[in-house]
Formats: structure tokens, sequence, C-alpha cells
């Protein structure tokens, strides 16, 4: 009992130290729990170099990045989804074996790891043309064979093999592969027939199989009579058969669709090879399968173990094509009507496909064609200008199209040869649409500052009539008989004499006066001359239309006064009169008081009015002793301003037009002993005289009556 007791004791004894240690210890252990980058499988787990291998883990950071290793090489990378990683990579060249596939969280340095088993692969092809070419008969190949994951520094040697369409194989049974060095892979090529004996060839047409040691890889080629198993038109079909050895021997060579033959041809052999070839037409049946078979034509003939005959297809492929509109000048013209038409059909004739106009570029787009013969007909405006009546389509294409488009170029100056801007030229024609109506038109421009303008893209072999015109004036026509290229039409404005004879308000002459011509939409002077002894200048001038101005320098002004402004269209001999009717006229000014008497020595300011604004005579002067002051004899708006007073009395405005005199009374003002007196002050002056001499008449008449009184006489007596 003491023994139990004991070693009971002993038992509750050591838990209650294995609980003691576990709670002191805790806080400084790890918890054992599961790695927080895992890779959850590895898909598949055994293969060859160049094997796609999938991946799925899970990663520790959440959008984490990660890199997959294949034996320590980065062989993929990325970011995870969440945490779960799935991703693919191809298996790197290396000799068979076990390697490490590890799964690399990128922030947290955490990973995970697994195995992948690596084998050996064998492989073995032949190098022939890229589908739909193939191999023809007598043609040869190289065969590549090759080893993948194979053991490292090793020299590795193929039996290969290759059997014809008959079952009979030939043997090259000592290719040596390269060494495999580290990376496990090697390889080796051989040529077949050359390294397979001298009964090797490829004289039959059918499926030639090749195997690497028989088993450990396998492939074929073809051999056939045609470069090519597929065509479409206007593609050749190039024909070859070898091994008719006898002299002189013949074969027929057909093609045929169904029971109907497309092609047939004898040729003879040539060293054992026939060779033929055929050009597919443009009205090919496609999308349908063609037959070629070889047969002997001569009595002496090779008999080959298998026929000679090979299918073959015509299929139908489409191609952009693009027509490319340009002018006669090789420029690149928008806006055409492009029609295409497949060719001309008896009875029918062309049937028209589709429509398209030309863009920016010149170019109309047409939907692909199926390789064929087309047409392509340009028009604008429903004129026909230009076409393409053949176009074999065998291949994308921009095809240029040429109309017959010009450009008439006009450019008009006058007889100094300077270019004239702002003239009207109108271009007149009538064509002939395709509908066979008779229609005209005109078109019309202005010249800019370099007196040019452009009838861009005119229909050519059509007569034209060109006028120019100024301010709607027709000054010249030149007429194009047939227009057949781009040209220039070179145009002088003609001149016309001008005489100018310049009067007064008096019918008189007016000598060396300025007379000025400003063409009129440039306002740039044309002409200045002075009038002679007759009042009479003589020039000549551009047609057209001009400000003809007419001035003289005042010297009561200090500036040119203009007398007269005319607006002339030479368009033809002129002879012009111009009246100045404010030039020669007399004019005055006259200042009175309120009762008209004149006022002498009063001071006028005397300002006319120009298009530059008011201009004044200085200085100022006086009336004479009638109150009179000769103005200018020129006519105008005046402004004439009274200083009687030495203050500004009166100012008014007056239009003269012709010989006067204005007068302006001062109504304020009364002349009195050689003193203006204001009206007002005279008026007060009047009225005081007035009431003394009322006083003095009440003051008599009272002391009449007083003494009329005293006398106490009648009336008669006093009268008496």
């Amino acid at each position: 009992m003491r023994t139990t007791a004991s070693r009971k004791g002993k038992i509750v004894t050591t838990l209650v130290l294995i609980f003691l240690v576990t709670t002191l210890t805790t806080p400084f252990m790890h918890w054992a729990t599961a790695t927080p980058t895992i890779i959850t499988s590895i898909t598949p787990k055994t293969g060859h170099v160049g094997d796609t291998i999938r991946i799925t883990g899970e990663i520790d950071t959440t959008n984490g990045t990660y890199i997959i290793f294949f034996d320590a090489e980065r062989v993929q990378n990325g970011t995870a989804l969440d945490k779960l990683v799935n991703v693919t990579f191809s298996v790197p060249e290396r000799p068979k074996g076990n390697y490490t596939v590890t799964l690399y969280d990128e922030t947290t340095g955490y990973s995970n790891t697994t195995v992948f088993t690596l084998e050996t692969a064998y492989h073995i092809n032949a190098v022939v043309p890229s589908p739909p070419k193939q191999l023809q008969e007598g043609q040869s190949t190289e065969i590549m064979v090759n080893v993948t994951g194979g053991t490292s520094d090793t020299y590795y040697v193929a039996n290969v093999t290759v059997t014809d369409p008959l079952g009979t194989v030939f043997f090259n049974p000592s290719v040596q592969l390269t060494n495999t060095t580290n990376t496990g892979s090697a390889w080796a090529s051989t040529s077949y027939p050359g390294d397979f004996g001298a009964s090797a060839h490829t004289n039959l047409t059918g499926t030639y199989k090749i195997a690497f040691n028989s088993t450990l890889a396998t492939g074929n080629f073809a051999v056939g009579l045609t470069n090519a198993t597929q065509y479409h038109r206007f593609q050749v079909v190039y024909i070859q058969a070898t091994n008719y050895t006898i002299p002189d021997e013949g074969v027929w060579i057909n093609i045929t669709l169904g029971e109907k033959t497309v092609f047939s041809q004898n040729v003879s052999a040539v060293d054992g090879i026939i060779n033929a070839s055929w050009k597919i037409p443009a009205n090919a049946t496609t999308d349908e399968t063609y037959t070629v078979t070889i047969t002997n034509s001569t009595l002496h003939h090779t008999i080959k173990p298998m026929p000679d005959t090979q299918n073959f297809t015509i299929i139908r492929v489409d191609f952009l094509c693009q027509i490319q509109t340009r002018n006669l000048d090789n420029e690149i013209v928008s806006g055409i009507t492009v029609d295409a038409y497949f060719p001309s059909v008896p009875p029918l004739g062309p049937i028209k496909l589709m429509t398209r106009e030309s863009d920016n570029n010149g170019l109309t787009e047409f939907f692909p064609l199926p390789a064929g013969i087309y047409s392509f007909k340009a028009s604008l405006n429903n004129v026909e200008i230009g076409d393409i009546p053949v176009l074999s389509l065998s291949e994308n294409i921009t095809e240029i199209l040429i109309c017959q488009l010009a450009h008439i170029r006009t450019y008009v100056k006058d007889v100094d040869e300077t270019p004239l801007p702002f003239i009207d030229v109108t271009f007149r024609y009538n064509y002939t649409t395709t509908n066979n109506i008779t229609l005209s038109a005109e078109i019309s421009f202005e010249t800019n500052s370099t007196g040019i303008v452009v009838l861009p893209n005119a229909f050519t072999n059509l007569s034209y009539a060109v006028e120019t015109r100024r301010y709607n004036h027709l000054f010249n026509t030149t007429t194009i008989g047939n227009l057949t290229t781009s040209l220039w039409i070179n145009v002088t404005c003609p001149t016309h004499p001008l005489f100018i004879h310049v009067l007064d308000s008096n019918e008189q002459p007016l000598k060396n006066v300025q007379v000025t011509a400003y063409e009129w939409s440039s306002e740039r002077p044309m002409l200045t001359q002075a009038t002679n002894e007759t009042g009479s200048i003589a020039s000549t001038l551009t047609f057209g239309r001009y400000t003809i101005v007419v001035s003289n320098y005042s010297e009561e002004f200090q500036e040119p006064i203009v007398l007269n402004e005319t607006i002339l269209d030479l368009i033809e001999d002129q002879f012009l009169v111009i009246h100045c009717k404010y030039f020669g006229v007399a004019l005055s000014v006259k200042v009175v008081d309120y009762f008209g008497q004149p006022i002498p020595n009063a001071v006028v300011e005397v300002e006319r009015k120009s298009e530059q604004g008011w201009t004044k005579i200085e200085p100022s002067s006086k009336t004479d002793s009638e109150g009179v002051l000769p103005l200018p004899n020129i006519g105008g708006d005046y402004l004439i301003s009274i200083y009687a007073t030495g203050n500004l009395d009166e100012a008014r405005t007056v239009s003269l037009t012709g010989s006067q005199q204005v007068v302006i009374k001062l109504d304020r003002y009364v002349l009195v002993g050689g003193y203006l007196i204001e009206t007002s002050q005279l008026v007060t002056y009047i009225s005081l005289i007035l009431l003394i001499v009322a006083f003095c008449s009440f003051l008599v008449y009272r002391k009449y009556v007083k003494i009329s009184a005293e006398k106490k006489t009648t009336p008669e007596k006093i009268k008496k």
C-alpha cells in the first residue's frame, strides 16, 4: 500500500511540475501552428522539359506578391488574389531527376516547397514547308531528333527509320546527338533520302513515317505532286513527279474538277523528272476539290508501284481593294464617286457591285472582294472622269485611278505687272452627264492679294469661257477651246485715258489745284497731279473704280482743303468735268447790334469742318467799320464765334454753299456812341429818363392847376 501511495504521489508531483514548467515557459515559446505559406497542389507532378505545370497554394499576405522557383531558378511571379495563388509555368531545361518547386511570399519571407520529377523525352520531326505548301516528289528533307531531360554529360545515338507509302523501311542507325552536358538536352539532324542508302527516295506521293529508335518518338511527312494542297485564283500550281527513267518518256498531266478537265498538258521527262504548271484563272470554281493525275503517253513508259495522283483545293480568298483617285497632276482628289464592276458578262454587260466615295486621302475602300478580275469607274457630278478597265485582284492592293481633272489657274495683273486683288473671275462651261443630259455651269471666285484664282479639278475635254470683272464691269473674256491639262491664264487689266477739267463755283477753270485718284477698294493713290493753266489734267489709269479728290492748300487754314470728291468707274476713255462749287465763292460775316447797326472791331474766330475735325484760322480777325469780316473763298461748314465785348457773345454753325454774307445779330447789345451797351441796361436808362420826364411833367401840371385855381379863371380864359 505504501508503495502504491508513493507511486501515486510521484505521478501527481510529476504532473504538477509539468504544468508549472509549461505555464512558466509558454510566453517564451512559439506556438506550433501551420506554415502560413503553403503549396496545396502541383499538376502534374511528373513531366518533361517545356511542359506546363500548375501550382495552387496560399501565401500569408493579402494581395501580396509571390515568386515561383524551380530548382532555385525564378520561373514565375505575380500577385495573389486575396491570399490565393493559382499560376502556371514551363519546365526549364534540366537533366532528368527530382527538383524542388518553391512558393515564396515576398512580403513575409515565408515559403513552402514540393517536388517535381523531370523525365526524359525524345522527339523527331521532319523539316517541311509550312502548310498549305508541301514537299514534292524528288525533294529532300532534314529530319531533326533531340532529347530533353536526359542524363547529364551523355552522348545519345539514334536509330532513325523512314517508312515510305508502300511500307518499305529505310534506316540510318548511327545518328549521334550532341552531349547533354548539364542541361540534359541534345540534338542531331540527318538528311532524307541522302543519308538513308541508295534506295531511299521520295518518288511516291503519300505519307512517309519517321521514328526515333522505333518507338521512343514517331512522326511523318507528306510528299505530293503539287507544291501546295490549297490555292486561290491567280496562283500558280507547280507540278513535279520523279522516277520516269525511260528515255524519251512522255506523260499526260490532267487536272480535273469532277468529270470536267480544266487543264491538260503532254510533258516529256527530263532526267527522270516531270515538271508542269497551271495558273489558276479568275473564273475558277472555288471551295471545290481538284485532282491532278499523271498518266503515261508513250508506248515505253515507267510503271510506278503507286499511281501519281493527288487532290488539292481552290478556296475563295478575299482581299482588301482600295482605289485612290488622283487628278492629271497626280494630286489626291477627294469626293469622287467610284463604282466597282464585275467584268463584262455578255449579253448583260458589266455588273455593278458597289459604290464608294473617296475620302480626304483620295481613298475608296471597298469591302473585301474575292480574288478575280474587276473594273472601276470614277465620276464627279454624274460625269464619268476615269476608269480602270481591268484589275486582277490577287492580293491586298491600293490602285491609283487617274481622273480626267485639271486645274485652271487665272492670274490677273495690271500693265505694270502688279497683281490685282478683288477681281471677280467667272468660269462658264457646258457638260454632259452619264445620262446624256447637257447642263450649264457657272462658278465664280475673287482674286486674292496675289491676283490669282484657281478652278480646281475641272473636267477635261470641255470648252471654258473665263470672264474677269472689276466692280461688276466686264473687261476680259478668255476662251479655252478644249482643256486637256492644267494651265495658266494670264489676264492684263486694260487702261483708259482720263481727262479731268476742274471748275470753280463761277465755272472758271481752277489752276494749280491737286487732283488725286484713289483706287476704290484699296484706297491706294494711283494718280497725283496739279491742274494746268486751263484747270485740266490728263493721265492713263487701269480699268476700275476710283475716288477722285480735288484739294487745294489754304493759307488761312494752313492745310489742304478738299474741294470735291467724286466716284468714277473708269471703264472707257473718260472726260470728266469736276465742279468745285464751294471754291471761289465770296463769303463774309457781318456783326450787328439789336437795332441792326454794324459793330466794328468785333473779334471773330472762324473754324471750318474737315474730315479731321474743326480747323481754326489763326490769328483771329476783327470786323471793319461796317461790322464786316471777309471769310476764305471756300464753302463748307463753319463755326463762327463773336467776341465783341471780350467774352464769347455768340457762336453759330453755318453751312456755306455759295457766295453770301452771314449776318450775326447780337440781340443783347446796342451800339451807343461807339460803345456797346447791353439792351437791358439801355432799357433801364430809358425807363429812368421817362420816369424823370413824367415826374417833371407832373410837377408842372400841379403848378398849373394851382395857378388856375388862384385866378379862378375859366378854362377858356386860361386857354387864351
